[in-house]
């Protein structure tokens, strides 16, 4: 695959898919990571475009990277749910949630979200009521390689609506001088239109256009492990994005993988244009999740075990942030439930050369 000529190409059409809107980026605090707030993945550090630094996917993962599902080899079905209180004098609360579906196949992965965000009043991230979906594809070209698209379409605040392309790549490079399996990751979402909302950018307040996630962004990431040695993975990921090219985010993250069952992740975030508008430093994001083998059909003739799901892995995680806007603190907590059918292939495959002749 030529690179140069790939690049070249997902650049030109992110130009004339985003040029209209470019004049147009007025942020709200905390609006470019919006799409985080349904999966405590997510927003506990996994956002990354590489995937996070323990390498893994969900299916909010197609929001930042719609070539991040093309690895995985079993259905994937989650839940997830997020409160939001603000720590204004009068308490306000704001809530958002999803349902995501992984679906595997010879031709590529595809995958389909839901998601809801009730969020009318809530202090200091009134970004209104909306619903959106997602859908994508994605592809392993080589066993290095993946590329993926994806689409996303909604209703929002202001009676608005949303429609929009997402498009990305991810590369193993494998081992890095003393790190191993590194990779590195790029992806350009938003390619049409945002929601808007009536809240106030840090631009120029209310007196024009605010959309809820910038229409166009380029992210460009890497992410290795520290050490991997048995049952202990040690990873992180770097990422920095630039949302309609008027801005700068930058992103660091932490993961733990302890005996293939334990995830620890935490991450931090510090975006440019917020910082000088007064907005104070993040502080770093908390997450766990804890993963549990079960035996989903006993009967070898029921429709699971000829599925071949009779053993298959359930996940529950759980994150907190805190989000600091100029007028109130916002905690968020979340949780989620996923469940992947099956078990991973993780054995070579056998190559017979010729069969001894029976006699």
């Amino acid at each position: 695959m030529n690179f140069s000529k790939f690049a070249k190409t997902l650049f030109f059409a992110a130009v004339v898919l985003t040029a209209v809107p470019l004049f147009a980026y007025n942020p709200i605090i905390y609006a470019d990571n919006y799409y985080e707030l349904t999966s405590p993945e997510m927003i506990s550090g996994a956002s990354a475009v590489t995937g996070g630094g323990v390498q893994g996917a969900v299916s909010s993962s197609i929001a930042v990277n719609p070539s991040l599902i093309a690895g995985e080899q079993r259905y994937m079905l989650d839940i997830d749910y997020t409160s939001l209180f603000s720590s204004a004098s009068s308490l306000t609360y704001g809530q958002a949630f999803q349902a995501g579906l992984v679906i595997p196949s010879r031709y590529g992965v595809g995958a389909v979200v839901v998601q809801g965000f009730l969020m009318n009043g809530l202090v200091g991230m009134d970004f209104g009521n909306s619903f959106a979906a997602r859908g994508a594809y994605a592809k392993d070209l080589t066993d290095r390689l993946y590329i993926g698209i994806g689409l996303y379409t909604g209703y929002g605040p202001e009676v608005d609506w949303a429609l929009a392309c997402d498009l990305g790549f991810w590369y193993m490079l494998g081992k890095v001088s003393f790190l191993q399996n590194a990779r590195w990751a790029l992806s350009v979402t938003g390619l049409g239109k945002s929601f808007e909302s009536n809240q106030e950018g840090l631009y120029y307040g209310t007196d024009k256009v605010v959309d809820l996630e910038a229409p166009f962004t380029m992210r460009l990431g890497f992410a290795a492990d520290f050490l991997d040695y048995k049952n202990f993975t040690w990873g992180f990921s770097t990422d920095v994005s630039a949302p309609t090219f008027q801005n700068a985010v930058f992103d660091l993250g932490m993961q733990f993988l302890i005996y293939k069952v334990v995830k620890i992740t935490t991450g931090w975030e510090v975006n440019v244009r917020e910082l000088i508008s007064g907005v104070p430093f993040s502080t770093p994001t908390a997450g766990i999740s804890v993963n549990f083998n079960f035996d989903s059909a006993k009967n070898k003739d029921s429709f699971m075990a000829k599925q071949g799901w009779q053993q298959s892995e359930m996940k529950i995680s759980s994150a907190y942030r805190n989000i600091e806007t100029k007028s109130s603190q916002i905690n968020v907590a979340s949780a989620a439930l996923t469940i992947m059918l099956g078990q991973e292939d993780t054995s070579a495959p056998e190559i017979v050369l010729w069969e001894d002749d029976d006699e």
